[in-house]
């Protein structure tokens, strides 16, 4: 007959064979398929992206291949600063030659779509811009308060032409988020001006509208740009005597009182 010792071993042992696994067990034989989810839905999100990118730069102006052109203008005050000229090589398809225009014909999506706005411009020049502030690539600062030679305290604004073709045509005033203005269509105007309060209806057209209808051999292929350089070994180049000047006096045409909003647009 068993011993009373054996019994209970073995009445031991049935139980133990009967244990549920312990929570820790469980969880962490969950962990391992549930961290194989996450980084599936992870790389699905990144290729949707992706692809929701390409398809917006191809359907959304500028396009991979459009070649487009608007003037600029840096007014500070009562005259015009001198034209930028890039400082970095162009990766992207937003640069200038140092003659008053900036020229976007993106070959990459990272310039195309709503991604060819000012910035991208700024940053290619290495002009620093915010709501109230200018720096120039100099150095040299404005920044709302500082007073113009007239006494009067000057601020920081933006005034934009949807079309740089209508002399008459008031500009729209931005005051925020500057540096998101897109470029969005072709021949636009811009002048990024740094004036008095009651100077702002007065705001000039760039003085380099003139040479968007001087640029000659106007092909798709991407710019190569020289940081510093007044033009860039391109195959896109400027007509002979058609680069700006930075005189002193604004240009003689008159547009009509602009339209201020501020908000970007």
């Amino acid at each position: 007959m068993p011993s009373s010792n054996s019994t209970r071993r073995v009445a031991k042992a049935a139980r133990s064979s009967g244990k549920r696994p312990s929570s820790g067990r469980a969880s962490r034989s969950l962990a391992f398929p549930i961290t194989i989810v996450v980084i599936i839905v992870l790389g699905l999100g990144v290729i949707v992206a992706g692809r929701q990118a390409r398809v917006e730069a191809a359907t959304t102006q500028p396009q991979l291949g459009d070649h487009w052109h608007s003037a600029y203008g840096i007014y500070l005050c009562d005259d015009f600063a001198e034209a930028l000229t890039d400082q970095h090589e162009d990766t992207k398809g937003i640069h200038t030659h140092g003659d008053g225009v900036i020229h976007v014909h993106p070959f990459t999506s990272a310039a195309a779509g709503k991604n060819a706005d000012l910035e991208q411009f700024f940053e290619m020049t290495n002009l620093q811009v915010t709501d109230s502030k200018i720096v120039l690539p100099s150095g040299e600062t404005w920044e709302n308060g500082k007073t113009c030679p007239n006494g009067q305290a000057g601020k920081v604004v933006l005034a934009k032409w949807e079309s740089a073709d209508d002399p008459n045509a008031a500009p729209e005033i931005i005051t925020s988020d500057i540096g998101s203005q897109r470029v969005d269509r072709d021949r636009m105007a811009f002048t990024l001006a740094f004036v008095p309060e009651g100077d702002i209806p007065n705001i000039p057209r760039p003085e380099s509208i003139p040479t968007l209808d001087n640029l000659t051999d106007l092909g798709t292929a991407p710019a190569t740009s020289t940081p510093g350089a007044e033009t860039t070994a391109s195959t896109e180049t400027t007509a002979a005597g058609a680069a700006p000047s930075s005189g002193t006096t604004a240009p003689t045409e008159t547009t009509a009182p602009a339209e201020t909003t501020t908000s970007g647009g």
